[in-house]
């Protein structure tokens, strides 16, 4: 399964207000990562991620972001990870938080699809590469797509994506309350890395 498609799709049927929701939700659910990772490495600055995605989730009060790009996105590269310089393999799944939030950050800007589109595929990123290590499948294996595409975890994920764009894809109108269900949405998924395999 091609997860860029599968999202190009599901797009097609949100408008710029919409999308800029389902693209919180997606860097929303990764921030458990990053915050995994704080406590594991004693380094990073979660607040620092959720605040951007507060701006992601009031975007459609109509916040005009253009004068203060540069320091929003000098704050978010001061807390992303070099891979370099961690061992600890929570690493990844934070760089892959902190790519989702720069990413929906510069959709917020300039309402680039292809920005938005690589923040949620950061999602399934993460969920991917998870499997991999938890389920200990090899990419040499002649059925790895089709089992990384049919686990639980990443059927998990699916679902997750697909309900939250059915919901906002059937909002003419974005408001507080469509937030709060978008976030509630995500609040009864567990983070994938507290997910006992």
């Amino acid at each position: 399964m091609n997860y860029e498609t599968w999202i190009n799709s599901h797009l097609s049927s949100l408008n710029d207000a919409q999308t800029a929701i389902y693209v919180a939700s997606c860097c929303e659910y990764l921030l458990a990562n990053y915050e995994l990772f704080c406590k594991s490495s004693q380094w990073g600055d979660t607040e620092k991620l959720r605040v951007v995605v507060s701006l992601m989730y009031d975007s459609y009060k109509g916040i005009n972001l253009v004068n203060n790009i540069d320091s929003i996105s000098s704050s978010i590269e001061s807390v992303t990870p070099d891979l370099d310089d961690f061992e600890d393999d929570l690493a990844s799944y934070a760089f892959d938080a902190c790519i989702s939030v720069a990413e929906g950050l510069q959709f917020l800007v300039s309402k680039d699809r292809s920005h938005a589109v690589n923040a949620c595929l950061c999602a399934f990123d993460s969920t991917d590469m998870f499997i991999q290590e938890v389920r200990g499948i090899d990419s040499s294996d002649a059925q790895f797509e089709e089992k990384l595409l049919f686990d639980e975890l990443m059927q998990q994920e699916i679902n997750r994506q697909q309900q939250i764009v059915r919901y906002l894809s059937g909002q003419q109108v974005v408001s507080e309350e469509t937030v709060i269900h978008v976030k509630n949405l995500n609040i009864f998924r567990l983070p994938m890395n507290l997910i006992i395999p």
